[in-house]
């Protein structure tokens, strides 16, 4: 059993790979290391005048009893693969613009993330402070360390 359950992963993998014509890895090897999230902007009254997403909307909302941000992992993909997955999941297409974060900058804000891929490539911002203060500040530490793409 245990050697058909390999064989058929094993077959999935390369299906993956092939249909996708080697560009993206299986997503579990993409959990185990995740560098790159992105949040879409749906609309451009929710980026500032310089053009960033403002620091209210890298605040994180309380869903099933914790406090989450929601993200998505661009590792492995392309420029349009990367716009395609955040139409995709926005409920206003085509978005105009995305902010784009390191992993690093998220563990520098004292947050964590949680990789479930639930949707497909969706990452949580975890571990936020309750006050509401706290809150703001590790919002800003994410305003500062993205980087913006428009369309």
């Amino acid at each position: 059993m245990v050697r058909l359950a390999s064989r058929i992963l094993t077959y999935l993998k390369a299906f993956v790979l092939k249909r996708n014509g080697g560009a993206i890895a299986s997503s579990m090897h993409l959990k185990e290391r995740v560098d790159t999230l992105a949040r879409g902007w749906n609309e451009k009254k929710k980026l500032d005048k310089v053009p960033r997403g403002k620091v209210k909307h890298f605040k994180p909302q309380l869903h099933d009893g914790r406090l989450e941000l929601s993200l998505f992992c661009m590792d492995e993909l392309s420029e349009s693969e990367r716009w395609a997955l955040l139409d995709k999941h926005s409920d206003k297409k085509p978005i105009p613009a995305r902010s784009e974060l390191s992993t690093a900058s998220i563990l520098q804000a004292g947050l964590s993330i949680d990789a479930n891929w639930e949707p497909e490539r969706h990452v949580n911002v975890l571990n936020w402070p309750e006050d509401e203060v706290e809150q703001t500040n590790s919002a800003q530490c994410l305003y500062a360390a993205q980087t913006l793409f428009m369309r």
